[in-house]
């Protein structure tokens, strides 16, 4: 039996004989299950984790919770109050929020070192896994939407990360995380890409500026391909999905040298979206400070 199946199948017992009491087979499915399944990332995002994702992981843990609670609740006394037993307590005010947010690196510099302020507007936000050198800038919808429907740039720190053999690189055959499959990063990132076989140059290279600092960037069409990017000290790619594989698409590559450190930016979405989707991303780059 598998472990998800063991936890499924325990806390289907526990719901049928109305207990109060987590039993101890529940509990030890859904930890045992979190520490045995393996990650893979799904494309370009490397936060999502497939066939157990984190949101997986995550409701494994809340229904642990739930049923905490639920216990809690059926051994304390039930309050009277003003509306009698069983009330419901009234709603608290809601709060707009605001249209702006501010994250600073520096709440997450264990795992990205490079100190820097970016300004999110309502609907987007940044996640990280705890990758180091990986930090996702997502947008999720306003009111938030499923996850299938995120989209958003990633941000490595590349240093010391390791880039794709380009001589197989460029691929729609299926393939699993091989990092004899990758090689030191190049001198000149906009070179080995610009040269890959079925890759098309929309612009650039040409400079950018962020946070005060000036880069370089470049838009291209990529054919089927295998994940560029493997960083130091992780387990696998960044991106490529259940197959390996990131499809065609347009993608926008940033590359800004400071503090220390290399930070490289993609951005990639379909052809008739990229355009679109891109403004919106190139704005939220814009409003970059590093500290």
């Amino acid at each position: 039996m598998s472990d998800d199946r063991a936890f499924e199948r325990a806390t289907d017992d526990w719901l049928a004989d109305g207990s109060d009491r987590t039993p101890a087979s529940a509990v030890d499915a859904v930890l045992l299950a979190i520490k045995t399944t393996p990650q893979e990332r799904d494309l370009g995002i490397p936060w999502r984790t497939n066939p157990m994702s984190n949101r997986f992981r995550l409701a494994a843990v809340a229904v642990i919770a739930v049923i905490a609670v639920g216990v809690l609740a059926l051994n304390l006394p039930r309050a009277g109050g003003v509306g009698g037993p069983g009330s419901s307590p009234s709603p608290s005010p809601s709060s707009s929020p605001s249209s702006l947010t501010v994250f600073d690196t520096r709440t997450i510099a264990t795992h990205f070192p490079l100190a820097m302020k970016v300004s999110l507007p309502a609907g987007w936000k940044t996640i990280d896994d705890g990758i180091v050198g990986a930090l996702g800038i997502v947008h999720t919808g306003d009111p938030e939407g499923p996850q299938s429907t995120w989209w958003g740039a990633d941000l490595f720190l590349v240093e010391e990360a390791q880039i794709h053999d380009p001589s197989d690189v460029v691929s729609n055959v299926p393939a699993k995380p091989d990092r004899t499959r990758f090689v030191a990063w190049p001198t000149d990132f906009f070179a080995y890409i610009a040269a890959l076989p079925g890759i098309t140059v929309v612009s650039g290279p040409e400079p950018i500026n962020v946070g005060g600092v000036a880069g370089t960037q470049i838009v291209v069409m990529t054919p089927p391909m295998h994940p560029l990017v493997w960083l130091k000290g992780d387990f696998a790619w960044m991106g490529g999905g259940a197959t390996g594989v990131d499809p065609a698409q347009e993608r926008r590559f940033v590359i800004v040298t400071t503090g220390g450190h290399t930070l490289f930016v993609q951005f990639g979405d379909d052809a008739s979206t990229f355009d679109e989707r891109d403004a919106e991303v190139r704005a939220i780059l814009a409003s970059i400070t590093f500290e």
